[in-house]
C-alpha cells in the first residue's frame, strides 16, 4: 500500500494495482484525469509487487524487477525525460533488476540488485543525491559504493536509503533535522545517519523521519511541530529520539506531519497532526505521544498521505479515515473521518469462474477451490467425481486467474506460466509448452486466450495437442474474455476487437459474417472491460453504462426488446457499473454501489432475482455491498465485501458449492466462508468476530447451539472475550457490553448478580481499548493506560488488596502505561507499554513468576523476567509471554504439560520455551504457538482432541500440527480449540459435547480441525 497527498494506492493479492482519490495529473493511472472515490485497477500493468505515491505521481516494481510510472512529471520525476504528464503507466527506460522503490514529492528512487542506487526528479536540495541541485527528467546512478540496500524512503525534499547491516543513509534538505546528522545543512550525496543501527524499516514524512528497530521501539527525528516525533513535546530534533514507554512496533510509517504504527498485538497507534482525524482516535486534537487509532484491531501494514491513513487487516480488509475531499479513502464518499472505516478495496476471493455445471474460486493467496461436476475431470483433483462443496485443489500454488469452460479448465501462475486441465487434458493441472510471461486467460468452450505482459494474445485448444499460436492482428491488449465460438479483446487505448462466430452479429461489426482474424467492434470507445456470452457480447464503458451486441432472443442484451442487434446499444437503466459477467444467455452487472443486477433468460433461476421469469432489462437481487461477480452457463455467483460467497441458479452438479443438488432461485450464502478476524474460546462455548463488525456464538451459550448464531444487539465490535460461562464485547466506540448465564459474582459489572442472554453495555465505562475476561472476572483497559476490574476476587484477582467481589468496574491502583491484560482462571495479567509484565491473584501453581507458590498475590506486581514482552496469554493455571525477539516464555501450572518443558512439574519464575514465535495462543491446560515460518505447534492436555495431531496423546513438549501453516491466531477454551486461518477462514478440534466446535455435527470429539460453519 502507499499514499500520496491526496490519492491512495493498493496491491492486491493478484498483483494487480488499484488506486482512488485526486487524479488531477493522472497519479490513479486509469487513463483518465478524473477523480475517483472508489478504488478503480490502474491499466496496464501486472504481477506487482511494491508501489508507491508521490505528492501526484505513482510507482510500481514489478515481479520482473522493472519500473513503471504515472501521473505527474513537471519535475521529471517520472523518469522517461519527457516532462510530460502520464494517466496510464510508463516503463521507465533503462531500468531492469530492481529490488526497492521509493517516491517523494516530486522525486523517485529505486535500488537494483546490483547495489546500486538510481534517482530522479526534482532536486532543489539535493534530494537526488548525486552532489548537484539540478533536476534530473531521466536516472542518474547516486554514490559509486553505497553497500546493499534494502529499502527506500523519501520525504518531500529529503531522502533515505536503510543498508542490510541495519545503518541508514540520508540525504537532501535538512532544514528541520530530517537527516538526523546533528545539524539542519542540506547533504547533496548520501551519508550515514550516525549512532543509528539495527534498523528494519523506515519511513520519511514531509520533513520528518522514522525508524523502526530490531527491537520493536520506534526512533524519529527532524520536524516535530505538530508532536509527529511522539516524544512529548513538540521540539524538532536534529538527532533521533526513542518513543518514550512504546515497544513492541512490528510497522511504522509517517505522514505529511503525522506517524502511524502497528504493535505486534495488531494495535495501531498514531502521534501528530490529527487536523482531518487522521490520527483515527474519533477527534482532530493533535496528539505529542502515540494514541490507540479506535475501532481497528489485527493491522498488518499501514500508510499515511499528507492528511489520511490506510490500514490492511490480518483479514485482508481495508480501512481508511482522515481527509476524504477528493476520494481518497475510497469509501465511495468525499466526507472526512475522523474514525476507521471500511473502503472499497478487498483482498477476499481474488475471482469467481464458472464453467457449464462447474464453479472456481481463486483465493488471494493464489489457492484455488473447486466444486460441482468433474465427470472430465475439469476440477482438477485427480479423479472425476462431482464435489457438491468447494475442496482445494491440490498441486498449484500462486494462482492468479483462473477460468473454466464447458469440458475443461485453465489458471495463471504468478511465474506467468499456464496449467490446464479437464477433457483429453487430464484429471490433473498440466503445465501449457509455449507459454511464457503470461498475465491473464479466457476459457471458452473448445478454446483457451492468453494475454502476455507485452499485450499480444496467444490461443491453443487443450483438446489436441497442437502448441499455442499468436493471434495476428492485435497488440496492446490489456483484458480477454472468450466463450462459445466467439472472442474479445479490449486494448489499451479502449477499443474492443472481436473475432470467431458471427451468425447473431456478436462481433458487433454490423454483419454476420463471421471473422478468424480480429476486427475492430464499432462504435465503441473508453472501454474498460468486456465480457462474452452465447452468442453475445457485453462492454463496459468508462463512464459506467453498458452496452450490449448479438442474439437477444431472450433478452441478454437488456435492452428491454427481444431483437438481435448487429451493432452495440445501451443496455437500459443501468450507469455506474464496475465489472460485468456474463454466462449462458444471462447477463450481471456490479454497480459502484455494491448492488447486483441481472437480465436474460433465468431457467433454472440464474437470474437469482426468487422467479423464473425471463428479463428484458435489468433487475436488482437482493445482494448489497457486493464486491465481484461471476457467472456459469446456468448459475451466478457473488462476494461480499466480508468475503461471504453467494451463489443461485442451476445446481445439477453440485455447482453451487452448498452441498446439495436443488437449484436456488435467490443467492444462497455459502457455509464457512467468511472472514474472521478474532475468536475466543469459553468453558464449553466459542465466539467469532466477523470483519464487518458481528458477533458470532456457539456451543453451550445457556443452551446448546452447534453451528454459529449471530448474537443480537451487538455492531461495531472490535475485540470479544469469554470466560466460564459469560461472555465480553468491545465496541469501536470504546464501550463494553457483556451477558452470559452466570452472573453470581458479579462478572457482567452491571451491578447485579441476575444473568442476562442478551448484551448490554457496562456503566460508567468508557474509552475502553482492550478486554480480557476469567473464569469468574474480568478486565478492562481504558485508552489512557488504566486497568478496570469486577466481578469474582476470591484469590485476589481483581487486584485491590481484598478478596471482596466487585459488582461494577473499579479502577487497579498503582498500574498505568498498561496496553492489554489477560485473566486466567483465578490470576490476572497486565501487559505494559514499556514491555513490562504485571501479575496478581491466584498463586497456588506459580503463577505470579516469582519462583514461589503459595498465598495469593492481591495486588500487581511486575516480573523481573522477561522483559521487552510484547504479548501475553493465560490458560487455567499457566501463562505464556512473547518477547519482541521471538522467544516464548512459560510459567505457572504443569500438571499436563502446558508449558512444554518436558516435565509435569509447575515452574516459577518464567523459563525459555522455544524461539522464532510470532504469535501464541493458550488453552484451559493447553497451549500453542505459530513460528515466523508459518509452522504451528502445540502441547499439553489433550484428552479431547484438542491439539488438533490427530491423537488423544498429551504432550510436555511442542508437536508441530500438521495442515495448519495458514494459521495467524488460536484460542482456546476448556477442551477445544478454534483456528483462525490468514484466509479469514476459522476451524476447530477438540470436545463437542455442547457442539463448541460449531461444524454442526453431533456430539463427537474431532481429533484434527474441521471447519467451522460460520455463515
Amino acid at each position: 500500500m502507499a499514499a500520496g497527498q491526496e490519492h491512495t494506492l493498493v496491491v492486491r493479492p493478484d498483483g494487480t494495482v488499484w488506486a482512488t482519490g485526486s487524479n488531477a495529473y493522472g497519479q490513479l493511472g486509469d487513463g483518465t484525469y478524473t477523480d475517483r472515490t472508489n478504488f478503480i485497477q490502474v491499466q496496464g500493468v501486472t504481477h506487482v509487487i511494491a508501489v508507491a505515491a508521490g505528492l501526484s505521481h505513482s510507482l510500481a516494481l514489478r515481479a520482473d524487477g522493472t519500473v513503471w510510472a504515472w501521473g505527474a512529471n513537471y519535475a521529471g520525476q517520472l523518469g522517461d525525460g519527457s516532462g510530460t504528464d502520464s494517466p496510464v503507466p510508463l516503463q521507465i527506460p533503462g531500468l531492469s533488476a530492481v529490488t526497492a522503490i521509493g517516491a517523494g514529492a516530486e522525486h523517485s528512487l529505486v535500488a537494483r540488485s546490483d547495489g546500486s542506487l538510481w534517482a530522479w526528479g526534482a532536486n532543489g536540495d539535493g534530494q537526488v543525491g548525486n552532489g548537484s541541485t539540478t533536476t534530473r527528467t531521466t536516472p542518474v546512478r547516486v554514490g559509486a559504493s553505497l553497500g546493499t540496500l534494502v529499502a527506500l524512503a523519501a520525504g518531500s525534499s529529503h531522502s533515505l536509503a536503510l543498508r542490510a547491516d541495519g545503518t541508514v543513509l540520508a540525504w537532501g534538505a535538512g532544514s528541520s533535522g530530517q537527516l538526523g546528522n546533528g545539524s539542519t545543512a542540506r547533504r547533496l550525496v548520501p551519508t550515514v545517519v550516525p549512532g543509528l543501527s539495527g534498523v528494519v524499516a523506515l519511513s520519511a514524512g514531509d520533513s520528518h523521519s522514522l525508524a523502526l528497530m530490531s527491537n520493536g521501539t520506534v526512533r524519529a527525528w527532524g520536524n516535530n511541530a505538530y508532536g509527529q516525533l511522539g516524544d512529548g513535546t513538540t521540539t524538532n530534533r536534529l538527532s533521533p529520539v526513542t518513543l518514550p514507554t512504546q515497544s513492541g512496533f512490528v510497522a511504522v510509517c509517517a505522514g505529511l506531519s503525522s506517524s502511524l504504527a502497528v504493535r505486534a498485538d495488531g494495535t495501531l497507534w498514531a502521534w501528530g497532526s490529527n487536523a482531518y482525524g487522521q490520527l483515527g482516535d474519533g477527534t482532530r486534537l493533535d496528539r505529542f505521544v502515540p494514541t490507540q487509532v479506535g475501532g481497528v484491531g489485527q493491522g498488518r501494514m499501514v500508510a499515511m498521505g499528507s492528511t489520511h491513513s490506510i490500514a490492511l487487516l490480518a483479514s485482508g480488509v481495508v480501512y481508511a479515515w482522515g481527509g476524504n475531499f477528493l476520494g481518497q479513502l475510497g469509501d465511495g464518499s468525499t466526507n472526512d473521518r475522523a474514525t476507521p472505516g471500511l473502503t472499497t478495496i478487498r483482498s477476499g476471493w481474488s475471482v469467481l469462474a464458472g464453467g457449464n455445471a462447474e464453479s472456481l474460486w481463486l483465493r488471494p493467496d493464489g489457492t484455488l477451490w473447486v466444486a460441482g461436476e468433474n465427470r472430465y475431470g475439469q476440477l482438477g483433483d485427480g479423479t472425476t467425481n462431482d464435489h457438491p462443496t468447494p475442496i482445494q485443489l491440490q498441486g498449484l500454488s500462486n494462482v492468479v486467474d483462473v477460468d473454466a469452460g464447458d469440458f475443461n479448465s485453465v489458471a495463471v501462475l504468478a511465474d506467468g506460466t499456464v496449467w490446464h486441465w479437464g477433457y483429453s487434458v487430464g484429471t490433473t493441472p498440466k503445465k501449457v509448452d509455449g507459454l511464457s510471461n503470461v498475465v491473464a486467460i479466457s476459457m471458452g468452450v473448445w478454446d483457451a486466450l492468453a494475454l502476455k505482459g507485452d499485450g499480444t494474445v496467444w490461443t491453443w485448444t487443450p483438446v489436441n495437442a497442437t502448441p499455442p499460436s499468436q493471434v495476428m492482428g492485435l497488440t496492446g491488449v490489456v483484458s480477454l474474455a472468450t466463450t462459445y465460438l466467439h472472442s474479445l479483446a479490449l486494448r489499451g487505448d479502449g477499443t474492443v476487437w472481436a473475432w470467431g462466430q458471427n451468425s447473431y452479429g456478436q462481433l458487433g461489426d454490423g454483419t454476420t459474417t463471421s471473422r478468424s482474424v480480429p476486427a475492430q467492434v464499432a462504435g465503441l470507445t473508453n472501454i474498460i472491460a468486456v465480457s462474452a456470452g452465447v452468442g453475445y457480447s457485453l462492454a463496459l464503458r468508462g463512464d459506467g453504462t453498458v452496452w450490449a451486441w448479438g442474439d437477444n432472443s431472450l433478452g441478454q442484451l437488456g435492452d428491454g426488446t427481444g431483437i438481435t442487434r448487429y451493432l452495440p446499444v445501451q443496455v437500459a437503466n443501468l450507469t455506474g457499473v464496475v465489472s460485468l459477467a456474463s454466462g449462458g444467455w444471462h447477463s450481471l452487472a456490479l454497480r459502484d454501489d455494491g448492488s447486483v443486477w441481472a437480465w436474460g433468460y433465468n431457467q433454472a433461476g440464474r437470474l437469482g432475482d426468487g422467479t423464473g421469469s425471463t428479463r428484458y432489462t435489468p433487475v436488482r437481487l437482493s445482494l448489497s455491498n457486493i464486491v465481484a461477480i461471476g457467472s456459469g452457463t446456468y448459475h451466478s455467483l457473488a462476494q461480499s465485501a466480508d468475503g461471504t460467497l453467494w451463489s443461485w441458479g442451476g445446481n445439477i452438479s453440485g455447482q453451487l458449492g452448498n452441498g446439495a443438488a436443488d437449484q436456488r432461485i435467490t443467492p444462497y450464502k455459502l457455509a464457512g466462508m467468511s472472514h474472521v478476524v478474532d475468536v475466543a474460546g469459553g468453558f464449553q462455548a466459542s465466539m467469532a468476530l466477523r470483519s464487518d463488525g458481528t458477533v458470532w456464538a456457539w456451543g453451550n451459550v445457556g443452551y446448546t447451539q452447534r453451528t454459529p448464531e449471530q448474537v443480537s444487539g451487538l455492531t461495531q465490535i472490535i475485540a470479544i472475550a469469554s470466560g466460564n460461562y459469560h461472555f465480553m464485547a468491545l465496541r469501536s466506540d470504546g464501550t463494553v457490553w457483556t451477558w452470559g448465564f452466570s452472573n453470581s459474582s458479579g462478572q457482567l459489572g452491571d451491578g447485579t448478580t441476575s444473568s442476562r442472554f442478551t448484551p448490554l453495555q457496562v456503566p460508567g465505562l468508557t474509552q475502553v481499548a482492550a478486554i480480557s475476561a476469567g473464569a469468574e472476572h474480568s478486565l478492562a483497559v481504558r485508552s489512557d493506560g488504566s486497568v478496570w476490574a469486577w466481578g469474582y476476587n476470591g484469590s485476589g484477582q481483581l487486584g485491590d488488596g481484598t478478596t471482596t467481589n466487585r459488582l461494577r468496574p473499579f479502577q487497579i491502583k498503582g498500574l498505568e502505561g498498561i496496553g492489554s491484560v489477560v485473566a486466567g482462571n483465578y490470576h490476572s495479567v497486565a501487559l505494559g507499554l514499556d514491555g513490562r509484565v504485571w501479575v496478581w491473584g491466584n498463586n497456588d501453581q506459580g503463577q505470579q513468576g516469582t519462583g514461589q507458590s503459595g498465598s495469593a498475590i492481591l495486588v500487581p506486581a511486575p516480573l523481573a523476567t522477561p522483559t521487552g514482552v510484547v504479548e501475553v496469554a493465560s490458560g487455567g493455571e499457566h501463562l505464556l509471554a512473547r518477547r519482541w525477539d521471538g522467544s516464548l516464555w512459560a510459567w505457572g501450572g504443569n500438571g499436563d504439560g502446558q508449558l512444554g518443558t518436558g516435565s509435569s512439574a509447575y515452574v516459577s519464575p518464567p523459563t525459555l520455551v522455544m524461539n522464532s514465535v510470532k504469535s501464541m495462543g493458550a488453552g484451559r491446560w493447553f497451549s500453542f504457538a505459530v513460528r515466523f515460518d508459518g509452522t504451528l505447534w502445540a502441547w499439553g492436555d489433550n484428552d479431547y482432541g484438542q491439539l488438533g495431531d490427530s491423537s488423544t496423546t498429551s504432550r510436555s513438549v511442542p508437536v508441530q500440527v500438521a495442515g495448519q501453516s495458514a494459521v495467524v491466531h488460536v484460542a482456546g477454551g476448556y477442551g477445544h480449540t478454534l483456528f483462525q486461518w490468514s484466509d479469514g477462514s476459522l476451524w476447530s478440534s477438540g470436545s463437542n459435547s455442547s457442539g463448541e466446535l460449531g461444524d454442526g455435527s453431533p456430539p463427537a470429539n474431532q481429533y484434527i480441525p474441521v471447519q467451522v460453519l460460520v455463515p
